[in-house]
C-alpha cells in the first residue's frame, strides 16, 4: 500500500509539479510566482474533484465511451492552453501571462489529481488512513525536490539557453498530450502496432529513473509509430502557430 502510494504520486502529481518548475522558466514577464502557483493549485484541486464527479456522471455516455471523450477534451484545453503560453510576446499585457499560467496549472492539477483523489478516496474509507497519509508525504516530498532541482536546473538554462528550456516545455505537453493515444485505444477508435524498439533494459518506466522521465517528457520503453508520430505533432503545431503568430506581430 505505501509503495504503491508513492508510485501513484509520482505517475500522477509528478507532471503536474515539473510543469510548474518549466512554466516559471518560460514566462515572458516576472511574475508573483507564489501567488500564481497557489491560484493553480487551489482551482485545479476543486477542478479535480469535480471532473471526479463528472466521470461518475458520464460513465455511460455515448455507449460507455464517456470518460475517455471526457478525459481527452480536458486534454485538448491543456493543448490550448499551452498554445497561449508559448504564443505570448514580452509585450504581451501581464494578465495574458497570469492567465495561461494559472489555467495551464488548474487543468494539469485537476487532471492528475482525478485519478488521484478516487484512490485516496476509496482506501481512506476502508480505515488505512495512516498509511495512505505516510505514502502521501513521502510522494509530496519526492515530487516536490525534483520540482525544485529542475527549477533550478532551469533557471540556469534559461540565462544561457532560454529556448532550451522552451524545448523541455514543450515536450513535456507532447508527453501528457499522447494520452489521448490511451483513451483513444481504449474505445477503439486506434490501434498501435509493434513496438520499433525496447529499451526497458536500458531504463525501464517502472524504476525511479523511468518514472522522472515519463513525468517530463512521456517516456515510453516500447513505443510504436502510432506514439512516435502522433508525438511529433503535439510537438510541431506548437512550433508551426507560435512562428505565425510572432511574425504577424511584428508586420503589424
Amino acid at each position: 500500500m505505501l509503495i504503491n502510494t508513492v508510485v501513484l504520486f509520482l505517475r500522477d502529481a509528478l507532471p503536474a509539479f515539473i510543469l510548474v518548475a518549466l512554466l516559471l522558466n518560460t514566462t515572458a514577464k516576472p511574475l508573483h510566482q507564489g501567488r500564481v502557483i497557489s491560484i493553480g493549485a487551489l482551482v485545479g484541486a476543486i477542478a479535480s474533484v469535480l471532473l471526479m464527479q463528472g466521470v461518475v456522471l458520464s460513465a455511460d455516455w455515448w455507449n460507455g465511451i464517456g470518460n475517455e471523450v471526457l478525459f481527452s477534451v480536458v486534454l485538448l484545453v491543456f493543448y490550448a492552453c499551452a498554445l497561449w503560453h508559448l504564443c505570448l510576446l514580452p509585450t504581451s499585457k501581464r494578465w495574458q501571462h497570469y492567465g495561461a499560467m494559472i489555467l495551464l496549472i488548474s487543468v494539469s492539477v485537476s487532471l492528475n489529481g482525478a485519478s488521484l483523489y478516487t484512490y485516496l478516496y476509496s482506501f481512506w474509507s476502508r480505515g488505512e488512513g495512516n498509511v495512505l497519509m505516510l505514502g502521501t508525504l513521502l510522494g509530496i516530498g519526492i515530487s516536490l525536490c525534483v520540482a525544485i532541482i529542475l527549477y533550478y536546473a532551469a533557471q540556469w538554462l534559461a540565462l544561457h539557453h532560454s529556448r532550451v528550456v522552451k524545448g523541455v516545455l514543450l515536450l513535456h505537453i507532447a508527453g501528457q498530450m499522447n494520452q489521448t493515444l490511451f483513451y483513444f485505444e481504449q474505445i477503439g477508435w486506434v490501434s498501435t502496432g509493434e513496438p520499433l524498439w525496447n529499451t526497458s533494459q536500458l531504463i525501464s518506466e517502472r524504476s525511479e529513473v523511468g518514472h522522472f522521465f515519463t513525468a517530463l517528457v512521456g517516456y515510453k520503453e516500447a513505443p510504436s509509430i502510432e506514439y512516435l508520430g502522433l508525438f511529433a505533432v503535439w510537438v510541431v503545431i506548437p512550433i508551426v502557430v507560435s512562428t505565425l503568430y510572432h511574425n504577424r506581430s511584428r508586420n503589424l
